[in-house]
């Protein structure tokens, strides 16, 4: 089963360039196959791997929408 959830709040790491965080999105939609995971690990392996494939740039932070409480993630 495929869901599609929203990144929100991502916050990139930017070695420290405010303009360069500034000028990337906040939000970015997701899509995980739930078949293909098994633990969170895995899910917030594949949410970070896609957001960083869409910007280049790494994430350090992110929420989710699309569970009942938006879930906190940090990607390493």
């Amino acid at each position: 089963m495929r869901i599609r959830l929203l990144a929100f709040n991502i916050v990139w790491d930017t070695d420290g360039d405010v303009k360069l965080g500034a000028s990337l999105p906040t939000e970015i939609f997701v899509e995980i196959d739930l078949s293909e995971t098994s633990e969170w690990s895995d899910i917030n392996d594949t949410i970070c791997d896609q957001l960083s494939d869409q910007t280049g740039y790494c994430v350090e932070d992110y929420k989710l929408e699309g569970y009942p409480t938006p879930t906190r993630s940090v990607c390493y």
